[in-house]
Formats: structure tokens, C-alpha cells, sequence
């Protein structure tokens, strides 16, 4: 057990029980495979880039001639966290006309929605590192195609807008302003991505406080290698609305309380917790599970890792001993996390209810 996990088993107050550890049998493992199979599904982090299905990039860098290590099959060969960016990279570099940002985002969550019947996804997108594509144009081809999957799959989405932190300030500053300047409805929010060691976070409060002064909900990724001064600075001077990652936490029993008690979601990923941190039940992801933090599990760049949500929260059910119990409550977290009008939210939470309704009897059978 963690120092932080120590911490708030030893004191009850400071929140919610602890969730159970469950090691699977096969019996138990099908009636998770069944939950899965069953559950509309909410996630809050994940990117464009790393959405888009490998068909489709392959198909568009052979269109504009881009160079793949591995033409066929581009995903198959990902050599860690340098493999993974120079691939995130690649693919990013494919959009290159407001058709292909509508295609990356249709494409993308018609790939989930088969998947893992997922029902509402935030997608979080850089338009500074496009130089094809403005921003204006950019939000509405990819507003546009979450529109189109919405209609014609049942599967709904949002676009938080991320500052590039390996821009730099100023970047970050004009992307704001072009935010205020271009409202639309399926942007919900601003978030911060890439190299928390290039852009350090406080470089970027005047960009937050801007947005924040123009009624701009914002996240951002931190702590997600160690940094609790980050996720600490997010919190108290950007004072963001939710949190991307923020694994620093499980070692900072101080900070994790700090940030309960904001009451602030976490949106983490599997993905990225089980390769920068050992993998099984001693994993940060579990301590930060454990506490009362409230923490949910995405799929983070499904496309470039080749996993489905459906994979992932089955793969980190087994290996941090996650009861389904917990799987249906995060995925609630996230819904009420959701940066959405209130009528979706109901819709979408009559959804859920109705297939554990549907469920139910189901199991009983079963046992």
C-alpha cells in the first residue's frame, strides 16, 4: 500500500471506503465482459490524433505521400513514448483540409461506438500544430463530424481545444483568443497537452486566466510523470475545473486531499499509468482509486495503441483488482464530470440506467 492509500484508510473521514480488491475467476471475469458488453459508455480524455483508426491514417498519408515505417500496418510497431510521438506526429500531419478532420472525427468514434458502445466522448485537439488549417475551420469539420456520428451512430462528443505546451506561451495566448473570438457549441472547454518538462505550467496563466475571464471552462495534463507541483499549480492558480492524469498525487497524501477536498475529477488513462508507472495493483492509478479522489479511466489514443475503452477497463479491472462495481461508478463520474447540457446528461444517465436494469436479471442467471 501506498503512503497515500495508508493515509486515508487510517482516516475514514477523509473520504469514501476503499474499493474492494477482486482477483477474477473465469466466471467473474465473463460477468465483466457482459458489463462491458452491455454499458453506454462516457469518457472525458482522449485525443484526436490518437483516436484515428489505422485504416484511415494509412489511408491518408499514402494519399499525401507521407513516409511510414511500416505502410500496411503503421500502429503495429510502436517503440515506446518516442515511437509513440513520432507516430502521434504523423498522424496529426494528415490533417490537412477540414474533410479530413471530419473523417478523423467521424471515423473515430463510429470505430468506439462499435467497439465499446460508447455514447459520449470529449476529444481534446491542438489546432496550433496544424499549420493547414485554421481554427474556426477546424472546429467546425471536426463539430461537424461528431454531428454526423451523433446522427447516424448514437454516439455523441465535444472538442476540448489543448494548448501545445511545447509552443510556448504566446501560442497559447492567440489560441485563446480565437476560442473568444470563434464560439461554437461542441467546443466545451481548453485543455494543456505534450511535455509537461518543456512547457512548465506557470507559464501558461495568463492564457487560463483569460480563458477563465471569458466563461471557458479548463483541464489540463499534469502530474502525469511525478510532478505534484504541477497538479498543486493547476489546481490553486489555474484553478482548472478538472484534471487530466495527475498521478503525482498518489505519492503527495497532502496534495490528494487537497485536491479531494476541491472536489475536482480526474480523468486519467490506463495507457499512459501502465507505461510510466509498474504495472498491477501497486500502480499509482489503484492508490488514486483507493482515495476519495473523484477518478475515472479513458483510452486516452486508442487508435495508435490499438485498444479499444473496452479493452482498457477490462485490462485494468484485472490487473489493479477492480470490482465492477467500480467500473459503472467511473463511468457515472464521468458523465457527471461531462462538460454537457443538462438534457444530454439525463439522456444519457437513462441510457445507463436501463441497460444495468436490463442487466441485472441477466447476472442473477448467472449465479
Amino acid at each position: 500500500m501506498t503512503d497515500t492509500a495508508a493515509h486515508f484508510a487510517a482516516d475514514p473521514a477523509q473520504g469514501t471506503p476503499r474499493w474492494p480488491r477482486v482477483r477474477r475467476d473465469d466466471a467473474a471475469l465473463e460477468a465483466t465482459d457482459r458489463l462491458l458488453a452491455a454499458l453506454p459508455k462516457v469518457e472525458l480524455h482522449t485525443h484526436l490524433a490518437g483516436n484515428v483508426p489505422e485504416w484511415l491514417f494509412a489511408e491518408t498519408a499514402r494519399r499525401y505521400g507521407i513516409p511510414l515505417d511500416h505502410p500496411e500496418q503503421p500502429y503495429s510497431f510502436v517503440a515506446g513514448m518516442v515511437g509513440f510521438l513520432k507516430l502521434f506526429d504523423q498522424v496529426a500531419d494528415t490533417f490537412r483540409t477540414p474533410d479530413d478532420l471530419y473523417r478523423a472525427s467521424y471515423e473515430s468514434l463510429v470505430a468506439e461506438r462499435q467497439s465499446s458502445r460508447l455514447r459520449y466522448r470529449e476529444v481534446h485537439y491542438s489546432p496550433t500544430i496544424n499549420p493547414h488549417v485554421g481554427y474556426a475551420d477546424a472546429v467546425t469539420a471536426i463539430g461537424e463530424g461528431i454531428e454526423a456520428a451523433r446522427r447516424d451512430h448514437g454516439v455523441d462528443g465535444r472538442i476540448v481545444v489543448a494548448i501545445y505546451r511545447n509552443q510556448g506561451p504566446e501560442v497559447a495566448e492567440r489560441l485563446v483568443e480565437e476560442m473568444i473570438a470563434h464560439p461554437t457549441a461542441h467546443v466545451v472547454g481548453l485543455g494543456m497537452e505534450a511535455d509537461e518538462t518543456v512547457g512548465p505550467t506557470p507559464l501558461f496563466h495568463r492564457a487560463y486566466l483569460r480563458a477563465r475571464d471569458a466563461g471557458i471552462r479548463v483541464t489540463a495534463h499534469v502530474g502525469e510523470r511525478g510532478d505534484v507541483g504541477e497538479v498543486l499549480y493547476a489546481v490553486d492558480e489555474l484553478k482548472v475545473d478538472r484534471l487530466d492524469h495527475a498521478y503525482a498525487l498518489a505519492f503527495d497524501p497532502g496534495a490528494a486531499a487537497h485536491v479531494a477536498d476541491r472536489g475536482l475529477h480526474l480523468a486519467s488513462a490506463w495507457a499512459s499509468a501502465k507505461v510510466h508507472f509498474p504495472r498491477g495493483i501497486d500502480n499509482p492509478l489503484r492508490t488514486l482509486i483507493d482515495s476519495p479522489l473523484d477518478i475515472s479511466i479513458s483510452s486516452d489514443d486508442p487508435g495508435i495503441n490499438r485498444v479499444t475503452l473496452d479493452s482498457e477497463l477490462r485490462e485494468a479491472a484485472v490487473e489493479l483488482e477492480l470490482p465492477d462495481d467500480y467500473l459503472t461508478h467511473q463511468n457515472s463520474a464521468q458523465l457527471d464530470a461531462a462538460w454537457i447540457d443538462d438534457a444530454t446528461r439525463a439522456e444519457i444517465r437513462a441510457e445507463i440506467d436501463a441497460a444495468l436494469s436490463a442487466l441485472e436479471p441477466e447476472n442473477q442467471e448467472q449465479q
